[in-house]
């Protein structure tokens, strides 16, 4: 399950990028639940990591088939902030939030994840993989 904030939706790729270029302005958070609607207190609430301050070289663009674009955004590494026991294996959500509108912009379940083990415990290393989202012309 992946959500996009129809401001993402509507003004595209570069949007993240420009936002970014203000020093703490788009952060990431990893979260052990979500559902579509949380808001952002929710999302604050079910936190496990962050948040993570992320930069304008954290997003690159890229043309795609048919007039799309690619948006990647970065692998990083989180340090926990609460500790997870369960699911024994859980793969987290990467939030990414606007500090200074307070919105939701992206969210989305982490490609891959690395780091320490699970069970994890608050201090722990997660790391998690690149995210591509494709941004495509209107049919």
């Amino acid at each position: 399950m992946a959500y996009s904030h129809a401001t993402l939706i509507d003004a595209g790729p570069a949007l993240l990028a420009t936002r970014a270029a203000t020093a703490g302005r788009i952060v990431e958070r990893l979260l052990s639940a979500y559902a579509n609607g949380d808001n952002l207190a929710t999302i604050t609430g079910n936190t496990i990591a962050g948040p993570l301050t992320l930069a304008a070289g954290d997003f690159t663009i890229a043309a795609g088939g048919s007039n799309s674009r690619v948006l990647t955004i970065a692998g990083k590494t989180h340090t926990l902030t609460a500790g997870v026991t369960s699911p024994a294996a859980p793969v987290p959500y990467r939030a990414i939030v606007d500090t200074v509108t307070s919105e939701v912009l992206f969210v989305g379940q982490a490609a891959s994840v690395g780091g320490d083990a699970p069970p994890w415990a608050i201090g722990g290393q997660v790391a998690v993989g690149a995210i591509t989202l494709t941004f495509s012309q209107p049919a």
